[in-house]
């Protein structure tokens, strides 16, 4: 049940929220889900755009624990991918071939 609404309102992607915030769409949307189970925001989704609202509810703390581990595992999912990314050989990554013709396809 809805306690109260403020006059707030974000609209935008889960892409443009992450690309924002330097995380993934998964951390975005588990890191929203946390905000609506603990109560402070409303998310709907229409024709592709979030649209939040700033709202005052009661929280879920089971939903809230649960996306506490999400996020976390999401975390160190891409802390690692990060730690590899850091060592591992330029050419493993990038391919060589793009690099040297930009937009031609193979």
């Amino acid at each position: 049940m809805v306690q109260h609404y403020e006059i707030l309102e974000e609209k935008g992607s889960i892409s443009e929220f992450a690309a924002s915030s330097a995380a993934t769409d998964a951390l975005v949307r588990v890191g929203l889900n946390w905000w609506a189970a603990r109560g402070q925001i409303e998310r709907l989704e229409q024709d592709n755009t979030l649209v939040l609202h700033s709202v005052k509810n009661l929280p879920d703390k089971a939903q809230m624990r649960l996306c506490e581990e999400q996020i976390i595992q999401l975390i160190e999912e891409i802390s690692a991918y990060q730690a590899y990314y850091r060592k591992a050989d330029a050419s493993l990554l990038i391919n060589a071939e793009t690099l040297s013709h930009p937009g031609k396809k193979k």
